[in-house]
């Protein structure tokens, strides 16, 4: 600011009023409010400038819009410092002849600095003796002084002076005493003009003063109390005030007539202020709190009262002229009562002695004194006699202390507890010199005969007995003779308690009044100012607004700048975390070798009937303990930091609304509080709902805990679900209150969301349901789903599937896991036969009771805790009967049956404190699983979770844990399985799928649906099944109902741990299956050796059919590439280098519409001689990808909503294809991969599936666009193909380059890299698809065709030929299609 100063100063006039865009007086008067004195400084000083160069309308302005009353506002906040007055001086007096506008605001400034500066003595002092000097010298500013506040400034720095503590200075001399000296002269010097002012208005100010010092006396009593500093201050002040207005009355009125200035008032006018004030006065002494008396009191006492009696006995003018004249009856009636509440036992006693003293020193004017002021009022004179006569009879007039009027007690003028020389505090003014008046009008009450102020201390008396004696004597002339004394010396004086109670009730009514009829005095006095205030808070306000909406435009436009740079460098960085990822990865050239050997978690991607199969990769960052000693390369590559970490930030930006919006162009138009449910617990943070999408940005304090990673990227600190990938939401409960909401996304993820109460949870579904972008599926009705299954259009697992979604099952939370049932009990055998319905368990009884010997003893259970609960539902702390005190589901279980399976191995060694349970409690065979939960145990029921009908991964020690040993010795490592499965996982979850929809268990399975989901779940019905749960395991169960703090946490508690029962869905019982009316044909050849009854299902080529026959052909003119299927719709002959463009709802979830029309259909297609590929779309043909100069376009295909471009170079590039995304285009990394010889997506799972002439395969996530896993086989790719149900890949490989070699070999690979079967084929494979047969009614198979023309079915759990099919007329076969054709 000094160097705008400068500048502003040496700016020619030509260039000054370009300035005013930038000096705005508001801005000046925002920046005076700032903490450093050197800013407030530098504000006053460009202040200064600024006036001397401002235009005549901009200064008229400022003076209009009140700035200098807004500048002092500001420094009056802050203490005052020396260079803040010399600025105000300087405003003040500098630059030339200053105008009255600037004079007076620099005045104002003067005023404001005043009460700050009381912490400096020599600042406070300069403060003050400027203001004396200005009034004393100065008279044309005393006028705005007195506009702007001199008064109530004065008051306000004389009660903070009184507040601070005793300091002296150098000389001993107190600080507070020198700086009440200084307020005193100003006041002084003040009093006098006021008084001698000829405009009325002036002298009301001196009155409305002492109104406004009796009103702060009224406040620091109070608050402070009687005798405290302040409250003495104020005291001392007003009497200050009122002396010096009555001597300069009096010095005025004797004045000669020919020395009195022509502006002077009237002598007739100056007499009635001087009779105001006095009877002010008067009433300020009667109505004092005697606690409040020092010397200071008794000397004005000493000065007041001769004035009163001399003023009473003094006629006043009827009139401005020289009329009849009259007596004083309001001087008269005040003398009575000041001289009956001087004389009451509640003052000192020198101060009544003082009053008899003062009565006797009259001679015989007290007779009339006594008369005038008392007998008027015989209640008055009869207590004045009895307060009087009490003093002489409890005085000890033996001896004789000093006088009142010599008493030295105390140094007048001195605050309590400064202890100053009575000389240096004497400030009074003298009294007038005698005169001789021309008349007794014109005499001075001064110049009265014998009783001036000055005189009446000279006067001798014979001593205190003597005055009281005097006095005594008036008052029986006066027929007021003594009351008759006490009985005794200290005995009660009952005339006269009474007689002081009486008075004090007296008085304290008159006071009542008295401050009744100052309150409106007061009110006017303390709100004079209050028009001022309202205009200067609208200036306020206006020069706020101006200000606050240019540091806003400011602030805006420096935000823009970092929220583009933060947008800018969360770009970059998340690009280079995308390169980072890719290039680093397993086979790309910038990975370390030891990215081959990863640990692999579970990926929540849901897949073909929500199945979650694919595994990804993870850091587990667990001890060596827990690991065998052969992972030792594995914990080595999982203890390495991420490849080139080092160059990254690895901070989040500061996620908010704005940042979103700012990132995403979307405005976000709703946000509340909730939390994203893991499968270790919530994450907090906030959900933002805009028109295209809903954001989560995860809390800053839960940013950084583990299960944050689950939910959103650590880089980001948000995830983005868009609403167009919104396909349900369902609304769900967790810990028992209807309070959430789960979403499920079209990528396959789901995502569990709590909210506060199940108000907000109502509030965020109406605001998710108003976006524009959202398309839900409309969810199927309970009955229509019911039928589907008794119809058979859908299995068992599917049918299980929907149960558990429409009851509230959910994957996210482990408490509310879904549930299926065990279905075969047979796990010791060496063979299994699926038909005999002994190998199944009883669906009709819960799992507790599946030996029927145990039964009796559940129901004694239930019936010995009713009888103990019976009156009494708090007994033993048992909320209610039951037969099961734990749940057949909830995070135990489910971390019992998957601890091999990360990432819920960490989630159960925190279950287990950090250990792995007992090797011998541990999930190690199925068998013992079988027999603890259904007969061995009191407190195990065990169901199963649905990944023991898809998850063979789940039984595997894959990644290396050292569980432990049994109490036998045998280790536990991958689970021991039933012989029958040949001890295998895969064939054993493959056998259970059959065996969960074979005919015993359709036909049982609506028993158990009772028990689990429907009317057996609660009520009597439970209870005569032998189905009643721990109450906690309850909807409804309060626990809030507990007043006991541990009582309702062990409740708690128990809803988080105990198991939580689905919805009941059925109020009825189930509805049952028809038997089939058609037998089955004998199967031929047997699937597996050990297991009989298993189903190859109803399609073309199966064993369980006669053999197929050619019922349709039709010769196609141009070349066919490949078949596609467009359930439910018609077979599409594709040609070379085409690639239908899937719809994006068609590879999701196995929900198809109907198939479009030919013409409707969208499509690419490539190999042209310009190399473009082109999008073919209603008709409308566009080129949307160029290939890189020097590459070529090889293969294509469509994935969630992008088009993958294999490159020749073996560079693989997508594209985004929907018009929400625009037309981006991302290039994955290389990872070595040679020419591609296919490219085949597989919707179901969310993966691609690459492969190249020299045998590498590489699997990416569709949704992530990040690689999954690489694989090797040997030999050059022929053909691939993906299963739809499972996610297996089918693999043709062989030499490729070498006709001679023509044979291929058939490789089965599990969706996770693990190979399952490999079969070799004598002619070489051209084609090959999977079948989508659903899994359980029938066995899947591939279909290979070969060179020959010829086609092989084989099964797809061993890889073993079914069938071969013959051309009639041989010839290469390049495509071929297998559709799902159950009959």
């Amino acid at each position: 600011m000094a160097l705008v100063a400068a500048a502003l100063a040496a700016l020619p006039e030509t260039d000054v009023p370009a300035a005013w865009a930038v000096v705005r007086s508001e801005h000046l008067c925002v920046l005076a409010n700032h903490d450093e004195p050197a800013a407030r400084t530098a504000v006053l000083k460009l202040l200064t400038v600024w006036w001397q160069r401002a235009p005549t309308a901009e200064l008229q302005r400022f003076t209009h819009d009140n700035g200098f009353h807004l500048l002092g506002n500001q420094l009056h906040a802050h203490p005052a410092t020396a260079a803040l007055l010399e600025a105000s001086w300087r405003l003040l007096s500098g630059g030339g002849a200053p105008r009255p506008e600037q004079e007076a605001g620099a005045l104002t400034l003067l005023l404001a600095l005043l009460p700050a500066a009381t912490a400096d003595i020599s600042l406070c002092h300069n403060i003050i003796t400027a203001l004396t000097h200005i009034v004393t010298k100065m008279e044309r500013w005393v006028g705005p002084l007195l506009d702007d506040g001199l008064v109530e400034s004065v008051c306000g720095a004389t009660l903070r002076l009184a507040h601070l503590p005793l300091q002296l200075t150098d000389l001993g001399t107190s600080q507070r005493q020198i700086l009440y000296d200084d307020v005193t002269r100003l006041m002084t010097s003040l009093t006098r003009r006021l008084v001698l002012s000829n405009q009325q208005k002036h002298f009301q100010v001196l009155y409305d003063l002492l109104i406004v010092l009796n009103y702060l006396y009224e406040e620091e009593m109070r608050q402070c109390g009687a005798g405290s500093t302040p409250t003495v201050t104020v005291v001392m002040l007003q009497f200050d005030v009122i002396e010096t207005a009555l001597s300069t009355v009096l010095e005025a009125v004797g004045r000669p007539a020919g020395d009195t200035p022509s502006h002077a008032p009237s002598h007739w006018e100056l007499r009635e202020r001087h009779r105001r004030v006095l009877l002010l006065g008067v009433d300020l002494i009667t109505y004092l709190d005697p606690a409040n008396v020092t010397e200071h009191t008794v000397r004005f006492l000493q000065w007041l009262l001769p004035m009163v009696v001399i003023c009473m006995q003094t006629p006043a003018a009827e009139g401005r002229g020289e009329g009849p004249r009259h007596p004083r009856p309001g001087l008269k009636t005040a003398l009575g009562t000041l001289l009956v509440t001087l004389s009451s036992p509640d003052w000192p006693s020198d101060v009544r002695v003082f009053v008899a003293v003062f009565l006797a020193q009259m001679d015989t004017n007290v007779d009339s004194v006594l008369q005038s002021a008392l007998l008027g009022a015989s209640n008055k004179a009869s207590q004045f006699s009895l307060f009087f006569h009490e003093l002489l009879y409890s005085s000890d007039l033996s001896s004789e202390p000093p006088s009142a009027l010599g008493s030295n007690s105390g140094s007048i003028n001195s605050l309590p507890g400064d202890h100053l020389d009575a000389s240096s505090g004497d400030v009074r003014p003298a009294a007038a010199p005698a005169a001789a008046p021309a008349s007794a009008a014109d005499t001075p009450p001064s110049d009265r005969r014998g009783c001036t102020p000055d005189r009446l201390g000279s006067v001798a008396t014979s001593g205190r007995q003597g005055a009281l004696s005097v006095v005594a004597e008036a008052l029986e002339r006066s027929g007021l003779p003594p009351p008759p004394p006490p009985p005794q010396k200290g005995a009660r004086w009952t005339v006269v308690d009474q007689t002081i109670r009486l008075w004090r009730e007296d008085r304290a009514a008159r006071y009542k009044e008295w401050r009744k009829n100052l309150v409106a005095a007061e009110r006017k006095a303390t709100q004079c100012f209050e028009t001022h205030y309202h205009r200067v808070c609208e200036s306020a306000h206006r020069a706020t607004e101006v200000t606050s909406e240019r540091q806003n435009e400011a602030r805006r436009g420096y935000l823009q700048i970092l929220q583009a740079s933060a947008m800018t460098r969360a770009r970059v960085e998340a690009a280079w975390r995308q390169v980072v990822r890719q290039m680093a990865d397993q086979g790309a050239p910038w990975a370390p070798p030891e990215a081959e050997h990863s640990f692999w978690e579970l990926d929540p991607t849901e897949g073909f009937l929500r199945q979650r199969n694919r595994l990804r990769k993870t850091k587990l960052n667990l001890a060596s303990r827990f690991f065998k000693p052969d992972v030792s390369r594995r914990l080595e590559s999982d203890r390495l930091p991420a490849p080139l970490s080092f160059l990254l930030s690895g901070s989040a930006a500061e996620v908010s609304s704005h940042y979103i919006e700012q990132l995403h162009t979307d405005r976000v138009r709703y946000m509340t509080p909730c939390e994203v449910i893991v499968l270790d617990g919530g994450v907090a943070g906030e959900i933002l709902i805009s028109d295209s999408s809903l954001y989560f940005v995860v809390d800053r304090r839960a940013a950084k805990e583990p299960s944050a990673r689950l939910v959103v990227d650590s880089d980001s600190g948000y995830q983005r679900w868009p609403c167009e990938d919104v396909c349900e939401l369902h609304r769900r409960r967790y810990e028992l209150r209807e309070c959430a909401v789960e979403l499920f996304m079209r990528t396959g993820s789901t995502h569990l969301i709590t909210f506060a109460s199940q108000e907000v949870r109502e509030r965020f579904l109406s605001e998710v349901f108003s976006c524009p972008s959202l398309q839900p599926m409309e969810g199927e009705a309970l009955a229509d789903l019911t039928q589907r299954w008794r119809e058979g259009l859908i299995t068992n697992f599917e049918y299980l599937m929907q149960l558990n979604k429409m009851a509230g099952r959910t994957f996210n939370d482990l408490m509310q896991y879904p549930v299926f049932p065990f279905v075969v009990r047979d796990y010791s055998s060496d063979s299994l036969d699926l038909a005999e319905p002994a190998v199944y368990r009883d669906l009709r009884r819960p799992m507790g009771v599946q030996d029927p010997t145990r039964e009796a003893y559940y129901r004694e259970r239930y019936q010995y805790l009713q009888s103990e609960m019976f009156g009494s539902p708090e007994k033993l702390g048992i909320d209610g009967p039951y037969h099961y005190g734990t749940h057949y589901s909830n995070s135990g279980i489910v971390l019992h049956f998957l601890v091999r399976l990360p990432p819920f191995t960490k989630l159960f060694l925190r279950f287990q404190d950090g250990n792995f349970d007992l090797p011998d409690r541990t999930f190690h065979s199925v068998e013992q699983v079988w027999h603890l939960s259904s007969s061995a145990s009191n407190t195990d029921f065990k169901e199963l979770i649905p990944e023991f009908y898809f998850l063979h991964e789940l039984f595997a020690n894959s990644q290396g844990f050292h569980i432990g040993r049994r109490q036998t010795g045998e280790p536990v490592d991958s689970v021991v399985l039933p012989p029958w499965c040949q001890h295998s996982a895969r064939l054993f979850v493959l056998v259970l799928r059959q065996a969960l929809e074979s005919e015993a268990v359709r036909h049982g399975l609506p028993h158990w649906l009772d028990l689990v989901f429907g009317f057996k779940q609660t009520g009597q019905a439970a209870v005569e099944a032998i189905n009643v749960f721990h109450p906690a395991t309850y909807v409804g169960y309060d626990v809030d109902r507990y007043e006991d703090a541990m009582a309702r946490q062990a409740r708690l508690t128990m809803v988080r741990t105990y198991g939580q029962m689905p919805r009941r869905l059925f109020r009825s019982a189930h509805p049952h299956v028809a038997d089939r009316l058609q037998g089955r044909r004998p199967v031929q050849p047997p699937l597996l050796p050990t297991v009989t009854g298993l189903r190859w299902g109803e399609y073309v080529g199966s064993p369980e059919l006669a053999a197929p026959s050619v019922v349709w052909q039709r010769p196609l003119g141009p070349a066919v590439w490949r078949l596609e299927v467009a359930p439910p719709g018609p077979v599409l002959t594709v040609p070379p280098h085409t690639c239908i463009a899937q719809q994006w709802r068609q590879t999701r979830r196995n929900v198809f519409g109907a198939a479009p029309a030919a013409d409707q259909l969208g499509w690419v297609n490539w190999g042209q001689a310009d190399g473009l590929v082109r999008r073919h779309r209603d008709q409308l043909t566009e080129p949307i990808v160029a290939p890189p100069p020097g590459d070529q376009v090889e293969l294509c295909a469509f994935a969630a909503g992008r088009l993958w471009v294999a490159l020749r170079s073996g560079a693989v590039h997508v594209y985004e294809t929907r018009a929400s995304a625009g037309a981006r285009g991302r290039r994955l990394a290389r990872l070595g991969l040679a020419r591609l010889a296919a490219l085949q997506p597989n919707p179901h799972f969310s993966v691609m599936v690459a492969a190249d002439v020299l045998g590498q395969l590489a699997i990416w996530d569709t949704n992530t666009l990040e690689l999954v896993r690489r694989l090797c086989v040997a030999g050059a790719v022929h053909v691939l193909a993906t299963s739809p149900t499972s996610g297996d890949i089918l693999v043709a490989y062989g030499e490729w380059d070498r006709p001679a070699a023509a044979a291929s070999t058939l490789e089965l690979i599990t969706i996770n890299g693990r190979t399952a079967a490999h079969r070799g084929c004598p002619v070489k494979v051209t084609g090959v698809t999977v079948s989508a047969l659903t899994e359980g009614r029938a066995v899947n198979v591939v279909a290979a065709g070969h060179e020959d023309g010829t086609v092989t079915l084989w099964d797809t759990w061993l890889l073993r030929p079914l069938l071969d099919l013959a051309a009639e007329r041989p010839r290469h076969l390049p495509a071929w299609s297998c559709r799902a054709a159950e009959q």
